[in-house]
This record gives C-alpha cells, sequence and structure tokens, in this order.
C-alpha cells in the first residue's frame, strides 16, 4: 500500500474535521460546475435517488435558478406530484436565460430542486454552478493562489459509502517576503501551511510552516511529462517520491466533473499503513480530489464546494 513520509510533514497535524449527516436519498448534481455566458450550451443537471424506496418530488419540474436571494427562472410546472424510483435519475436544462427570455449575465448561480418527500422526511436540493465570460475559473494554475479562496472536501470510504468527513482548506492571509508572495492555507490535507508558485514553463508549489524559511520544499510539481518522478526531502524524514500518474484525466466529484486534471501519485515511501496516495489538480480549480491511506483502509475525498476568484476580479462559487 502506497504512503508519504510527508505525512509526518503535513498530515499529522491537528485539523477541522467534522462528520456529515446527511439522511436524503436524493443527490443533485450539475454535468459541470462551469460554464459559458453567452454560448448556446445549455446547464444540465441530475437528480437521482441513491435510496432503496421511492421518493416523491412536488411536480415533475420542481427545478428553479436562483441567483443569491434572487429567482432568476422557474419553469412551467403541472400541480401533480411525481414519483422517483430507487436507481432512478431525472434531468432537466436550464438555457441560462431569465422569466423575460434575456440571457444572465456572468455570476455564481444556484439550481434548486424541492420538494422532496421521503418517508417522514421533506427537503430541498441545491446545487451551485459558475458562468464566467471564458468557461474557466481562475485561468490555467493548478492550485490558484488569492486570499479568500476556499475548498470544502468530503470523504467517502473507497467501498462507496456516500457521506463522510468534511475537510476545508481556505487561504486566509497573504504576505511578501523579498518580493515573493507567500499564502497561508488552513488545513492543506490536515495541516496549516504557507505555499507560494514558483515558475512559469514548469511551475512548483512550496510548501513550509514559515514563510521563507530555508527549509522549504517544493511539494507539488506542475505540468510536467506523464511518468515524470521527483523526491522531497525533509528534514529528519523520509525521502518521499512523487510519480505523474496523468496529465488529462477527468474526475467526478461531488461538486462535478472536471477536465484536464493532473494527477500526482506518492509512491516509494517506507511508511506503509499511513498517508497519501494521490492528489488530482484541475486547471483554474485547484486540488479537487486527494486519498488518504489509514490503517483501515483508504479515504477518498472529493471536492464538495469551492468559492474562487475568478480572473474576471469576480468571486465564484461552485458545488454544494
Amino acid at each position: 500500500m502506497r504512503a508519504s513520509a510527508v505525512v509526518a510533514f503535513l498530515f499529522f497535524a491537528s485539523s477541522s474535521v467534522v462528520v456529515a449527516q446527511v439522511p436524503q436519498q436524493v443527490t443533485l448534481t450539475a454535468e459541470k460546475p462551469v460554464y459559458k455566458t453567452g454560448d448556446s450550451e445549455p446547464v444540465t443537471f441530475t437528480i437521482k435517488n441513491i435510496g432503496s424506496t421511492a421518493v416523491t418530488l412536488s411536480g415533475p419540474t420542481p427545478w428553479s435558478i436562483w441567483k443569491g436571494n434572487i429567482l432568476v427562472y422557474s419553469p412551467p410546472s403541472l400541480a401533480v406530484l411525481a414519483t422517483l424510483g430507487p436507481s432512478q435519475s431525472k434531468s432537466w436544462s436550464w438555457d441560462k436565460k431569465d422569466a423575460s427570455g434575456s440571457t444572465v449575465s456572468a455570476g455564481s448561480y444556484t439550481v434548486r430542486v424541492g420538494k422532496i418527500y421521503q418517508s417522514t422526511l421533506s427537503y430541498d436540493l441545491k446545487v451551485h454552478i459558475a458562468l464566467t465570460p471564458s468557461g474557466k475559473l481562475s485561468g490555467t494554475s493548478y492550485f490558484p493562489l488569492k486570499l479568500g479562496n476556499e475548498w470544502v472536501y468530503l470523504g467517502a470510504p473507497t467501498s462507496g459509502a456516500p457521506f463522510g468527513p468534511i475537510s476545508v482548506s481556505k487561504i486566509v492571509s497573504h504576505t511578501k517576503v523579498s518580493s515573493t508572495s507567500w499564502y497561508r492555507i488552513t488545513n492543506l490535507a490536515g495541516a496549516d501551511r504557507w505555499v507560494k508558485f514558483s515558475g512559469y514553463t514548469y511551475p512548483s508549489l512550496y510548501v513550509i510552516s514559515v514563510p521563507a524559511s530555508s527549509g522549504s520544499k517544493s511539494l507539488f510539481r506542475f505540468k510536467r511529462p506523464l511518468g515524470y518522478t521527483y523526491t522531497v526531502n525533509f528534514p529528519n524524514l523520509p525521502t518521499t517520491t512523487f510519480k505523474v500518474g496523468a496529465t488529462n484525466e477527468t474526475v467526478q466529484t461531488p461538486a462535478g466533473t472536471f477536465k484536464g486534471v493532473y494527477r500526482l501519485d506518492v509512491i516509494g515511501s517506507p511508511i506503509a499503513d499511513a498517508g497519501y496516495g494521490s492528489f488530482h489538480f484541475a486547471p483554474g480549480v485547484g486540488l479537487v480530489q486527494y486519498s488518504e491511506i489509514q490503517i483501515w483502509g483508504v479515504l477518498k475525498y472529493g471536492l464538495l464546494r469551492a468559492s474562487l476568484w475568478g480572473s474576471d476580479g469576480k468571486q465564484y462559487t461552485i458545488g454544494h
């Protein structure tokens, strides 16, 4: 079983982790987390009954589009109940137009579906999508560094359990040391660290406890070819080897499906029952999935929600 010596450096620090109590048996997902404004591609979203019993919907098209607290669009819907059986799903599309038929502007939008009646429960579901002028969020960076950027992850055992612990990473402060920009990220896979980017053609994310410390190391290296390997040495810790496992992968997370994902795999560590296995980075979004190796098995963290500053200077939210 693969694991990482970086565990002792990055991942064994205390972190804020809670358990998500989610009784609903229906999921809501958007086909993509980010769309381009003004083009003909519709926003497509799907609800699915992942439970073993049927649920009832408030109507055949019980969805609406919101921007903040403002209703943007709600389709005509018959005032009759609809049923969604076990393993069944329903998909709908929105043409990015408001109730008057005008194309909406760039921004964060929320797809809401409700009411859903499940036994004695009734609830709404929602998912955030971003409409940007370019159809992207923060350019091509695999780890966009901007004060206020936040990533929320949902963990699930690889056995397929749908819910698990939630982990939050957020850029909370920024400083410059000798003209170099450093950003403090809370709970970066388990620890609070200062990070910086270095290099343009072959960028690297440097990680350390104190900005500009002589112990800063190039932990994540990007835009390298498939199969590229490198080692990271930390004082008094075993050597950790990383390998580029994919450069154009498609990864499905609770926040949506990401394409062009770059994957780094941890290999060759002497630690066998703890650590991290793989890190998946999506351009313009950042770390969208990673796996944690524990004594009892592997825990996979997928992006649940992200709030990021876009290339156009606006802040966008995607996911749940």
